[in-house]
């Protein structure tokens, strides 16, 4: 089955998890997870425990009960995706990264931004060899990465550190401020924490958008699919301050929608990514034409709240940024 909201071609698709709530995406195998997760994905993921609260050398104790010691703060780290990646532009340097993930120019922050960043090597795929190669000492990775590649990479007594999928806006800060520790960049952390929170403050004032209904819709010519309850999407709505249709209607996860559906939910707005090449504006084509829909407010009126895909698919702090956009969008839309 196409996977919902996804793209015909490797772009990145919804994360579908049965042990978690929020999805990420990814364009690739080991970058963000694929639609159906791992085989065999965990029951429950936790965040990893440190100790001392501060200082080194600091004990990692992972989900699974393994155990990580660095004996300093690393001076080469390797992210395992664009999403741990967004964090990390916020904490380190370039120099103190081993690689990137091979869409850190593509899916992270780095898309409009690359700066210093462009020198620091790519993985050409998410393997032992590939990963092992630039030396790092410490390596970051979603859940739905664990398998054979990292278990081959601590084999190798390399420090990994395994967290979970982020399930709101809460979870999000946490797991910044935790790497911030764990990098040794208290500091820089909580600088970046109360710089967000102020964002976050600032966009949720009351507005002419605020309770305004907003559906993500995806279809690439397999039918279409949304995003409700508990997806990276519901909490790039609340943060904008908006309201997720698909959620309010009863939908959980990244269920189907078909025609009928959206007639009945009637929403404000469409949200939806802005791809290139063959598939640009697929999904707002597929809406425009559609008579059945004709007379649906938000397709007569050309209400779509439009997202480059590296945000579209954000599992990071960087939804804030998606949320800015699409409140801006609307703003300019209803006032």
């Amino acid at each position: 089955m196409t996977p919902p909201l996804a793209m015909a071609r490797t772009l990145p698709i919804a994360v579908l998890f049965t042990w978690t709530l929020v999805t990420a995406c990814s364009p690739e195998e080991g970058s963000r997870a694929s639609a159906a997760g791992p085989e065999a994905a965990p029951a429950a993921v936790r965040m990893p425990e440190i100790t001392p609260d501060e200082g080194f050398p600091a004990k990692i104790k992972n989900f699974d009960g393994s155990t990580v010691l660095l004996e300093a703060p690393p001076a080469r780290v390797l992210a395992g995706n664009a999403s741990l990646l967004d964090s990390l532009i916020l904490l380190i340097d370039p120099e103190r990264m081993a690689a990137l993930p091979s869409t850190a120019f593509d899916y992270s922050s780095l898309v409009e931004e690359p700066g210093a960043w462009a020198e620091v090597p790519l993985l050409k795929r998410f393997d032992a060899e590939e990963i092992l190669a630039p030396e790092p000492d410490l390596v970051l990775v979603h859940a739905y990465q664990a398998g054979s590649a990292i278990d081959r990479v601590t084999e190798h007594d390399v420090p990994v550190v395994v967290l979970p999928i982020a399930t709101s806006w809460k979870e999000i800060l946490e797991q910044l401020e935790f790497l911030a520790r764990l990098v040794g960049e208290e500091e820089r952390g909580a600088q970046a924490v109360a710089g967000l929170e102020a964002r976050r403050r600032e966009l949720q004032r009351d507005s002419p958008r605020s309770g305004l209904r907003v559906l993500p819709y995806g279809n690439y010519g397999s039918g279409g699919s949304t995003a409700g309850a508990g997806t990276t999407w519901q909490v790039m709505i609340e943060l904008s301050g908006m309201r997720n249709a698909a959620a309010e209607a009863g939908l959980d996860g990244h269920p189907e929608i078909d025609f009928e559906q959206l007639l009945s939910i009637a929403p404000d707005f469409f949200l939806i990514a802005e791809p290139e090449g063959e598939l640009a504006s697929s999904a707002r084509g597929i809406l425009a034409g559609e008579s059945l829909l004709s007379d649906l407010e938000a397709v007569r009126g050309e209400r779509y709240l439009v997202l480059p895909e590296y945000l579209y698919s954000a599992a990071s702090h960087e939804l804030l940024t998606a949320a800015e956009r699409i409140a801006a969008q609307a703003d300019a839309q209803v006032q």
